[in-house]
């Protein structure tokens, strides 16, 4: 995971244009050399980039270059992208009525919604088998819809083809991945809405488009895609349509809101979602202040009031906790034969997962601490140290009208110098205080954070898998969300791994590591598929 600090800090080079083109150039190559030399431009760029930032590293995975390459190593028969029209959608209820499905609608008006198709073999009536030679397969029983991780702000199906590919040889399964609209320019409930369309879209047309009777339906997705694939199956327990018949989620936020629990502090040192990036991302998406916009209130978008849980509120992780979680992958603590034995601890894969907690004693109120929050702020504003790179070229301005700096250059992609329109200078003198930035406010809205739904709904939860890293940001997410079902009597299994990032599935074609995450992954959605 060396790489992924480098390759951190010497993007911030290309990105912003501090400096020369040359001095630039030597930074990057003393990131490589100098581990605190690196570690301060990291600080420094989780401190004071943008949001725009985040995108641009983040979209990295889409470099045509890395792109090829896994194309060329695991090739699909069928990788389509599908363009669903905004037009009305109607769908059986299942007491046998029909209701309409809402347009998307929110933020940005309506415009279709991009959706790639991804499967191993060809299948009849599959988008893209016909007119090609050979036999064709017949239609498979199963549907993986997926939706992908990217901070609500970053990222597309191609971004997730590094594992979705692997996932698609080796399930079996058509896998369908949702393009859902980016924040900020479309901030809650935007992407809500799109995943639900595309999902109601997808069972009215999986034989005639698909390849799949849908017998089967899945939803899969990791980090913000894990998420949004809860809230909808929400939307289909209240609007009584199918819901999903299994749900895996990877290192998943499910309270979207600023908690300073154990794990929330680990992303001051988490290599793919520092504590700057996950704020800005979150203010982002979901700050009521991205409202303004909105006319009134859809009934789509859910209620901003807090349904009380009647199994606790959101408390602290305690080591008792993870001592208490027992391996039982099929959320059967009674049956000893379906159990599995812990990995070795030299293993690169160290996976817990639920079984009795009900006798462990667990703090029922949320602790609220403001001054904790303002205190840890001032703190983490404080820690800025001065930087090793040359700041030249200052300017006064902001980031939509940076001075110019001459032509254009590229590295494989990646712009080293442009027009107006494209130069950016990471200005540390001008930037907010975080005790500024950071302070916001968040609705309390169950389909923006999944733990704050009613025990009734979280009860009709299907068979859920959660998977998550023992540093990650979200462990605790993850861990009392997974515990909070376990209590309600869902079918639920918990795994946690070692020595990996937050969203180390984009990183399976290069990292050993995050090969052996994503095998683990597969596993789990075949076990739900085989449920």
């Amino acid at each position: 995971m060396f790489r992924i600090p480098v390759c951190l800090a010497s993007f911030s080079e290309v990105y912003y244009s501090n400096g020369t083109l040359l001095g630039r150039c030597a930074n990057s190559l003393k990131y490589v050399m100098d581990p605190e030399a690196r570690a301060r431009r990291i600080v420094h760029v989780s401190q004071h980039a943008d949001v725009s930032f985040c995108q641009a590293f983040w979209f990295l995975s889409e470099n045509e270059m890395l792109c090829s390459s896994v194309s060329m190593v695991v090739p699909l028969s069928i990788n389509q992208v599908i363009s669903i029209p905004p037009e009305e959608l109607i769908l059986d209820t299942l007491d046998g009525g029909k209701i309409s499905i809402p347009i998307p609608n929110s933020h940005i008006g309506r415009k279709p919604i991009h959706v790639r198709l991804l499967s191993a073999v060809r299948r009849v009536g599959m988008v893209g088998s016909a007119g090609i030679g050979g036999d064709l397969l017949g239609l498979s029983e199963s549907l993986i819809i997926h939706s992908h991780g990217g901070g609500f702000v970053a990222q597309t199906s191609r971004s997730h083809e590094a594992y979705l590919r692997t996932w698609a040889v080796k399930l079996g399964v058509p896998i369908l991945s949702i393009d859902y609209s980016l924040a900020p320019e479309a901030p809650f409930p935007r992407a809500l809405e799109e995943i639900l369309y595309a999902y109601a879209w997808s069972l009215n047309h999986a034989s005639t488009l698909l390849g799949s009777t849908a017998r089967k339906v899945l939803l899969v997705g990791d980090s913000a895609g894990a998420n949004l694939n809860l809230g909808i199956t929400f939307k289909c327990l209240e609007m009584n349509i199918r819901k999903p018949d299994g749900i895996f989620m990877a290192y998943t936020p499910v309270l979207v809101e600023f908690v300073t629990s154990p794990s929330r502090l680990l992303s001051l040192t988490d290599l793919l979602l520092p504590f700057g990036f996950m704020m800005r991302c979150l203010k982002a998406y979901a700050a009521l202040d991205n409202k303004k916009t909105l006319g009134p209130k859809d009934k789509t978008q859910g209620s901003n009031e807090v349904v009380e849980s009647e199994t606790e509120s959101f408390a602290e992780v305690s080591e008792s906790d993870l001592i208490a979680l027992a391996l039982s992958p099929n959320g059967d603590e009674t049956n000893d034969a379906h159990k599995l034995a812990s990995l070795p601890s030299d293993s690169t894969l160290n996976s817990v997962s639920l079984a009795d907690v009900d006798g462990i004693d667990h703090p029922k109120q949320e602790i609220r601490s403001q001054e904790y929050i303002q205190k840890f702020l001032e703190m983490y504003r404080n820690s800025n140290i001065s930087t090793s790179v040359p700041v030249l070229n200052n300017y006064n301005g902001t980031d939509d009208n940076p001075p110019s700096n001459g032509k254009t250059w590229s590295l494989f992609g990646w712009p080293l110098g442009g027009d107006k329109k494209e130069i950016r200078e990471l200005d540390t003198e001008r930037a907010k205080s975080p005790s500024e930035e950071f302070v916001f406010t968040v609705p309390k809205d169950p389909f923006l954070s999944p733990y704050l739904a009613s025990d009734d709904l979280l009860a009709r939860l299907p068979p859920t898998k959660i998977l998550t890293m023992e540093l990650d940001p979200c462990l605790d997410d993850c861990v009392m969300f997974a515990r909070k079902l376990k209590l309600l009597g869902n079918v639920v299994s918990l795994d946690i791994l070692s020595g990996l990032p937050h969203g180390f599935l984009n990183l399976a074609p290069v990292s050993k590591e995050a090969y052996e995450g994503s095998e683990l992954c597969i596993k789990r959605i075949l076990e739900l598929l085989q449920m």
